[in-house]
Formats: C-alpha cells, sequence, structure tokens
C-alpha cells in the first residue's frame, strides 16, 4: 500500500494532468478519487489527532501548573507559620527581656541604696576616732567595689535595653513578613485550585 505522502504526491501529478488537459480514462479517474478520498479521509484523521494531542498536553501542563500552585500555596503556609512562631518567640522574648531590665533596675536601686549607706558609715567612722582609720579606709575600698558593681550593672541594663530594642526590630520585621506571606496566600487562593 502507498504511503500518505506517496498518494499525495499522486494526486498532486493526476490533478496537474487533468488541469493540463491531459485526457485520463474513467478507470484513472476513478482511481484518483478513491486515493483522493483516502487521502483526504487520512488527512481529517491526522487533523483529528493533533487537536487530540495537543487537548491532552493541554490537559497535562495545566495539571502540573495546578500541582506547582499547590506546592507554592503549602509552602507559604508553612513559611505563614513559621514566620506566626517566630513572631510569638520574638514577643516571649520580648517580655523577658523586659522583666530582666525591670529586675536589674531593681538591684541598681538596691546597690545604690546600700553605697549610700556604705556613705554614711564611712562618715561615721571617719567621725569616730583614729582607730577606726582603718576600718574607713576599708569602708571606702568597699565603697568602691560597690561602686564598681553599679556601674557595671547599669552597663548590663544598658546592654538589655538595646537587646530589648533589637528584639522590638526584629519583631516588626517579623511582622511584615507575616503581613507579606497572607498577601502571597490571597494570591494563591485566587488561582481556585
Amino acid at each position: 500500500m502507498l504511503s500518505l505522502d506517496n498518494r499525495t504526491v499522486i494526486v498532486y501529478i493526476n490533478c496537474k494532468l487533468t488541469l493540463n488537459g491531459v485526457e485520463m480514462d474513467e478507470s484513472t479517474k476513478e482511481i484518483n478519487r478513491s486515493v483522493f478520498s483516502v487521502v483526504l479521509k487520512q488527512a481529517r484523521e491526522a487533523k483529528n489527532l493533533s487537536i487530540r494531542k495537543l487537548a491532552e498536553q493541554s490537559r497535562a501542563s495545566t495539571e502540573e501548573i495546578s500541582k506547582i500552585l499547590i506546592s507554592v500555596k503549602d509552602g507559604v503556609l508553612s513559611a505563614n507559620d513559621a514566620t506566626n512562631k517566630v513572631v510569638n518567640i520574638i514577643k516571649d522574648v520580648d517580655v523577658e527581656s523586659e522583666n530582666v531590665v525591670s529586675q536589674f533596675k531593681l538591684i541598681l536601686a538596691k546597690v545604690e541604696e546600700m553605697n549610700m549607706k556604705v556613705h554614711e558609715l564611712s562618715s561615721a567612722a571617719e567621725e569616730q576616732s583614729a582607730s577606726t582609720e582603718e576600718m574607713a579606709a576599708a569602708m571606702d575600698r568597699i565603697s568602691r567595689v560597690i561602686t564598681e558593681i553599679s556601674d557595671q550593672v547599669k552597663y548590663m541594663v544598658s546592654a538589655i535595653d538595646q537587646q530589648t530594642q533589637s528584639s522590638h526590630q526584629v519583631n516588626e520585621s517579623a511582622e511584615e513578613g507575616n503581613k507579606l506571606a497572607q498577601s502571597l496566600m490571597e494570591l494563591i487562593n485566587k488561582f481556585n485550585i
């Protein structure tokens, strides 16, 4: 049997011959019609097959896009959950930092109160007698040590205040990330997967 290409060539040649006025007998004309009919039928089948293949490819592409969108949506949901957890952790850290700062401020107040008492005792000791000069010197040393401790506590309170400010900034950034994730979720949900 002739292939589709060979039959197409034969039909083309016969059409040319007919157009150029070449006489053909009835059996040749009948063969030409049969061949033309078969070629036309196969051409239609090829066209239908191409349309089916395109439809199948389109369906497969749509399914793949749907899978990708579902994957992106799941990723955004995970990121959103993680961001919410980070925000909550940062809020907890922020509260704890404020508690620590408050405790250090209380300690600082007590240290300063103690420093005043030591100065009072030192002044009282100086007024007593020469034998208490050693006691006054010890009190002065204690006073310097307490002053150093007070300075260190002040430095720690300052560092914790800075950490609290940093955690506030991180918290704000995390909340912004959460808002972005929610916006992305709204966009993804518009695709109706």
